[in-house]
């Protein structure tokens, strides 16, 4: 073997090794990620302040950038993989659960409901192809799509010079935010999806311009890439301690200013809560190599089944906590979230252990 070829050689290991501590920062991140999640629809159940509540839904975002994340980080390294091949291995890790789960909370829903003397029409008004047989389902498919996209679109952006991929993302992600949330509305009939039953294709809108904006920033990552890898861990860790304060005044300034802004930009204003999102992740691919995200990364792989699992969960003892002494406070809020999250974490893990159930958790 030549010199050059020992180079090379030595230059991708060093970079697949970077790549794997990244995707274990990421699962370190998903652990509070998650819980941002679960917050969000245990506060709503349990009508807590909505500029409370929605502060959990940075974890969302921070999903579907880890999802475009994973979809394109083939190409950091320098792979040939083909586009559809990366699409083939992204539809088994997520369209494969996405139809199982739906048939799991189809059953779970009907055993529950039906018995209450719900109809088969209540019961399964918002089903859909879209919304699965569960509100939080929708996630899935739209992972796969927008990593399918990113796929595809990564690898081609990348040839593009940087300060092109810098500018031409801007200006199209800003366009993007002004057109799906300046509007301050539905931008789709309400009657259309009804008729269509493509219920949760607003959520699909509303995280369009974080997907424009991850796929021009992600390409802009992967040509950097190697020179990045380069920085020093206390450099890295100054860009940590950065993000974490970005995160920090994101999320008092979206709690704060929720009630004034949200009738001027609708949605909830998702792009705080993108923002937000975005920081996080930053925060644990700067500083992952740290002991305590190490630490951190084993329960952060059972939060995808966590996901999965926490409304079943929530529907089960939703009931049961509204008798409880200080249902309605914030306190409670909190602890039932906090319930439900480890509830689900843990059954998270001991699905790992388990070979056959492995097929319950992207």
């Amino acid at each position: 073997m030549t010199a050059l070829q020992q180079s090379s050689g030595q230059v991708q290991k060093s970079r697949r090794s970077s790549a794997a501590s990244r995707v274990t920062g990421l699962d370190a991140a998903r652990v509070l990620a998650t819980f941002g999640i679960v917050w969000v629809h245990v506060a709503e159940i349990q009508r807590q302040p909505e500029n409370l509540s929605t502060l959990g839904r940075f974890g969302t975002s921070f999903y579907t950038l880890a999802a475009l994340f994973l979809s394109s980080r083939a190409y950091f390294l320098g792979s040939t993989i083909a586009p559809s091949e990366v699409v083939r291995r992204r539809a088994k890790r997520l369209l494969v659960p996405y139809v199982i789960w739906c048939a799991l909370y189809a059953v779970f829903y009907f055993v529950t409901m039906y018995p209450q003397g719900q109809s088969v029409g209540v019961i399964t008004r918002y089903w859909g192809p879209l919304f699965g047989t569960s509100p939080h389902l929708w996630f899935l498919p739209f992972a796969f799509c927008a990593g399918a996209l990113a796929s595809y679109a990564v690898p081609q952006l990348m040839r593009w010079p940087s300060w092109l991929l810098l500018v031409g993302g801007s200006a199209l992600t800003l366009c993007a935010y002004i057109y799906v949330h300046g509007t301050g509305g539905m931008l789709i009939p309400e009657t259309l999806i009804e008729t269509l039953h493509l219920h949760r294709l607003e959520r699909w809108l509303e995280e369009a311009p974080l997907v424009c904006a991850a796929l021009f920033g992600l390409s802009l990552y992967g040509k950097h890439m190697t020179r990045l890898g380069r920085v020093g861990k206390n450099a890295r860790m100054r860009v940590a301690w950065i993000a974490l304060a970005v995160f920090v005044t994101v999320q008092v300034t979206y709690g704060l200013c929720l009630e004034d802004w949200a009738p001027r930009f609708g949605s909830r204003v998702r792009f705080m809560a993108n923002l937000a999102g975005a920081a996080w992740l930053v925060v644990f691919v700067a500083a992952r190599d740290g002991k305590w995200i190490k630490k951190i990364a084993p329960y952060g792989r059972a939060t995808y089944f966590a996901y999965l699992s926490h409304q079943m969960i929530l529907d089960a003892l939703k009931r049961a906590l509204s008798y409880l002494p200080g249902y309605g406070h914030v306190w409670f809020a909190f602890a039932s979230a906090l319930l439900v999250f480890c509830a689900a974490v843990g059954l998270g893990r001991l699905v790992a252990r388990v070979r056959l159930l492995r097929w319950l958790s992207p």
